[in-house]
C-alpha cells in the first residue's frame, strides 16, 4: 500500500515498531531503500540490525517522541504495534509529525482493538 503512493527514487521511510525486520524487506524488495527503523523489543531489534537494510535504526519505546525533525518521512508504517501493550493511538501524533506534509502513514490495527 505504502509503495503505491510514493516513488521508490529518494523516497524516505520510518518504520515504526519495526520488530525483526520484515516491513524494511518488504520495503526493499518494492524499491523503498532509504528507510529508519525504530523498534521496543532489544531481542527483535538485534535481528533487524543484521539486516543491515536500515539507514538508522533506534531502540525505543513506541511511546517516545521519534528522535527526528518534523516533516522528515515521506511515509511512515506501524504494523501490529498499536495495541494496548505496544502503543496507544495517541502514538499517531508523533507519527503524523514525523511525516511530510502529503506524505503517508500506513498502518494497521487489529479489529479487537
Amino acid at each position: 500500500m505504502l509503495r503505491h503512493y510514493l516513488e521508490s527514487e529518494g523516497a524516505f521511510v520510518l518504520d515504526t515498531g519495526c520488530g525483526a525486520g520484515l516491513m524494511v524487506m518488504a520495503l526493499s524488495g518494492r524499491g523503498l531503500k532509504r528507510v529508519d527503523g525504530i523498534g521496543l523489543s532489544k531481542a527483535m531489534f538485534v535481528t533487524a540490525a543484521k539486516k543491515n537494510a536500515y539507514q538508522q535504526l533506534k531502540q525505543m519505546d513506541m511511546k517516545a517522541t521519534v528522535p527526528r525533525d518534523s516533516g522528515i518521512y515521506d511515509g511512515v508504517t506501524r504494523v501490529g504495534t498499536i495495541t494496548f501493550f505496544h502503543a496507544e493511538p495517541e502514538a499517531l501524533y508523533e507519527l503524523s509529525r514525523t511525516t511530510r506534509k502529503g506524505g503517508i502513514v500506513c498502518l494497521t490495527v487489529r479489529k479487537k482493538y
